[in-house]
């Protein structure tokens, strides 16, 4: 339809007949579908041809331009002409060669209009396709593309500086525009944008290019400087692109702006996408860096202004929250003013949904105001699950003084609670030393109702006459506690093995070593009382070598002089080969453990 309402039928009558004798292999409807004429008639230009088409261009229809010029055909020519030059010649091997070619399309360029010679410009020297040429042989070529456009300065022209309009390009413009792109090409030499600290050299590599591709332009650098901030490239770093940019156009951009800018950005996707918060966590990793360096580019009050309200905005999804306020107490130098607003935001964080209370930075801004908060809070909680908030809000304190205090009155509330006992083993998992008789008095309360939550706090108290006690109350018939995998994990952690020996535990113990069976683990309490991450507990334990832990345990029972039990359990592992396996020679092997 575009076709018919462009072209007449004695045009196409022309067209064909001049076309069809000088242009081989051209696909004529493709080229009067008026999508992209210029792709269709590339291939098929030739030095022979391209006049004839060039005097034929007004006819053929263009989607964008309504027709082609005789200037976009001559353009196209050059192009093919400088990229593949023709079939006597092989592809340049130096810049010299790169140059040759570029005179060979010289007689052409005289045909091109100021906008085609820019085009045919930034093709060959400004485009994803010229990084492949190197960057010697772009700059000789733009240098002498920028001196040809100052030959083509109209006469007696004084303004070389002149800003072209959409409507129209001209010669004195693309002189600047290219004095402008031939700067920056030189900015890429710079010693600034050699091997970077902080930074991988293939992601480096990355941004150099494409740095290069957006000839400093302020609205590509402030895309680019964006997504290096994202990276966690460092300030300095991102600042330097800056700066070589703002060499060759004026621009307001700067780190302070972009970063705020970015975190904004992913705040606002922070509670749909996961992703955000690793970006806002290598962000603020790179400002915490700046400022060790002394750094001036941006600071952590600038960074914490934006911050800020998302915290202490209720609507806020909670654990969002949480996790930011973390972050930002991990890689930001805060102010005292700073913490106490942390703390607040940590505080009415986690009470949120659990509590009705108020609660204002007062409240939280010393030891004696966060100790009477605590001592409402606990009168206030009714369940489990407040109970153990509490327990969180503890930790995220983190007080000295009071601190062990409001620990023992939340153990003592937990424990008088039957679906608190075992919340409160783990709670004492991570916990110092406490006084001695808090410990009895907890493990009496436990002891009641459960021997096995009653064996663990005696384990984890390190405490060895309540052990004794509580493992004197086993029974053979106790399988929910002789097979539970916490247990036999604590008691090899603890290095207690040869204290149950003469229990019924212990030839649970060596088939659970013997089998290497691990069920599943109590991730909260081997965190705390292994202090470690969920995501170590395997390693530390060292679970996925059975071997080395069951001569470990052996080790344990040979040094407690439980000779026997150690051969048995080495002999088990069949360490060695079957005619080997005696007793003595077991336990040479275990003394060199």
């Amino acid at each position: 339809a575009h076709m018919e309402d462009v072209v007449d039928v004695d045009t196409h009558i022309e067209l064909i007949e001049k076309l069809r004798s000088s242009v081989s292999g051209l696909d004529y409807k493709a080229l009067m579908s008026g999508e992209d004429a210029l792709s269709v008639l590339q291939p098929v230009l030739l030095a022979s041809n391209v006049h004839t088409v060039a005097k034929l261009a007004n006819k053929i229809p263009s989607k964008e331009h309504g027709t082609l010029t005789s200037g976009m055909v001559f353009r196209a020519f050059a192009e093919k002409l400088l990229w593949t030059g023709d079939e006597k010649h092989q592809r340049p091997q130096s810049t010299a060669d790169w140059v040759q070619r570029y005179e060979a399309c010289h007689e052409y360029l005289g045909h091109l209009s100021a906008k085609d010679f820019l085009l045919f410009v930034h093709n060959i020297a400004l485009s994803p396709r010229a990084l492949t040429i190197g960057l010697e042989t772009r700059t000789e070529l733009l240098t002498r593309a920028a001196k040809t456009a100052h030959q083509r300065v109209k006469p007696g022209s004084d303004d070389v500086m002149a800003v072209p309009t959409s409507q129209e390009v001209s010669f004195e413009s693309v002189a600047l525009s290219l004095q402008q792109s031939l700067q920056h090409l030189q900015n890429l030499t710079s010693p600034e944008l050699k091997n970077p600290i902080g930074i991988s050299e293939d992601l480096w590599d990355h941004f150099v290019q494409e740095f290069d591709l957006t000839l400093s332009q302020p609205q590509k650098v402030h895309t680019l400087a964006i997504s290096m901030l994202e990276k966690g490239v460092p300030m300095t770093t991102t600042g330097t692109i800056l700066s070589l940019a703002k060499q060759v156009h004026t621009h307001t951009l700067s780190i302070s702006g972009l970063l705020k800018e970015v975190l904004q950005k992913n705040l606002d996707s922070l509670s749909e996408t996961p992703e955000s918060l690793t970006t806002i966590e290598r962000v603020l990793s790179a400002v915490s860096q700046h400022e060790k360096e002394i750094g001036t580019l941006v600071s952590s009050g600038e960074v914490l202004a934006v911050l800020r309200p998302y915290c202490s905005e209720h609507s806020n999804p909670a654990s969002s929250r949480r996790a930011l306020l973390q972050l930002m107490e991990k890689y930001l130098q805060l102010s005292q003013q700073d913490s106490d607003l942390l703390l607040l935001y940590q505080t009415q964080s986690l009470l949120a949904g659990h509590f009705s209370i108020e609660v204002p930075v007062d409240r939280v801004s010393s030891p004696d105001a966060r100790q009477q908060l605590f001592s409402v809070l606990l009168t206030e909680a009714e369940s489990v699950d407040q109970l153990k908030i509490l327990a969180s809000l503890l930790e995220t304190w983190q007080d000295s003084g009071f601190h062990i205090q409001c620990w023992l009155d939340l153990l003592r509330v937990l424990v008088s609670k039957r679906e608190g006992v075992a919340h409160v083993v783990t709670i004492r998992a991570g916990l110092p030393e406490l006084p001695k008789e808090v410990d009895e008095e907890l493990f009496s309360e436990i002891l009641a109702s459960s021997t096995l939550d009653a064996i663990k706090f005696a384990l984890t108290s390190s405490r060895d006459a309540l052990l004794d006690q509580a493992l004197s109350q086993l029974k053979l018939d106790n399988a929910d506690i002789l097979f539970d995998t916490d247990l036999l994990e604590l008691i090899i952690a603890k290095q207690k093995v040869s204290v149950v020996t003469m229990t019924p535990i212990y030839p649970v113990l060596c088939k659970y070593l013997q089998c290497s069976i691990t069920g599943s683990l109590n991730a909260e309490f081997f965190a705390r009382l292994l202090h470690c991450s969920k995501g170590q507990i395997q390693e530390v334990l060292a679970l996925s070598a059975p071997a080395k832990r069951l001569q470990k345990v052996a080790r344990q029972l040979f040094e407690a002089d439980f000779m026997v039990e150690a051969g048995s359990l080495f002999l088990s592992a069949q360490c060695f080969h079957p005619g080997l396996q005696t007793m003595n020679t077991a336990l040479g092997f275990v003394d060199r453990l």
